[in-house]
């Protein structure tokens, strides 16, 4: 379903330089709380609040970056849901990625079946050595965010898309960019010696 020639205009005046004030006001009372609603609806075990949140955040990037939708695809409230449903499950899966942080070290604290003796704040400080060894080698900001997750074993696409700030291109070409990504961060690591280090590491926190 196309979107209506009202939403068009809108478009037309949130695309404007300057954008036209009255047009982004207008989008808001037009599409927030019909956001939410579809959002609650959806995500029935999901806090309000953090709905609320993320459509407010949903339809303020949609302001600063009208040209990312297509009329032509979808209506507008469609592409909303679309967009806010993926900055939810991304918040679910970085609350999971903490827990992955500490489920890396976890086989430091055990040897054979043996839990170590030492401090239970351990984890915490393996994991504070560990990113700051990685940040050494990766002193990019985004290659340290790509590397982190490569670290985790996250596969998802979509969280490398979110850090590389590619969500404007084609799926193929993300794919594409993510993999060429990761595969260069890889071959840095390996030539830095980064499973040594990873080794010593997990020896001193034996």
């Amino acid at each position: 379903m196309q979107a209506t020639p009202d939403t068009v205009e809108l478009i037309r005046r949130l695309s404007s330089d300057p954008p036209d004030p009255t047009a982004i006001s207008e989008l808001f009372i037009l599409f927030y709380e019909r956001l939410i609603l579809k959002l609650k609806n959806q995500h029935l075990t999901t806090d309000e609040d953090e709905i609320r949140e993320v459509a407010f955040q949903s339809i303020e990037r949609f302001a600063e970056y009208p040209q990312r939708f297509d009329p032509q695809k979808k209506t507008l409230i469609g592409y909303l849901v679309m967009d806010a449903t993926g900055d939810l499950r991304n918040r679910v899966n970085r609350r999971g990625y903490k827990k992955k942080w500490m489920t890396l070290v976890e086989d430091w604290s055990t040897h054979g079946n043996k839990v170590s003796e030492k401090s239970s704040d351990f984890d915490m400080d393996a994991i504070e050595l560990y990113l700051s060894k990685l940040r050494k080698l990766m002193p990019n900001d985004t290659d340290f965010e790509v590397a982190k997750l490569m670290e985790m074993g996250i596969r998802s696409t979509e969280e490398f898309v979110r850090i590389l700030k590619i969500e404007h291109i084609s799926a193929r070409e993300q794919r594409l960019i993510v993999k060429r990504n990761k595969d260069r961060i890889c071959k840095h690591l390996q030539r830095s010696g980064w499973e040594s280090i990873k080794k010593k590491i997990r020896e001193y926190y034996l």
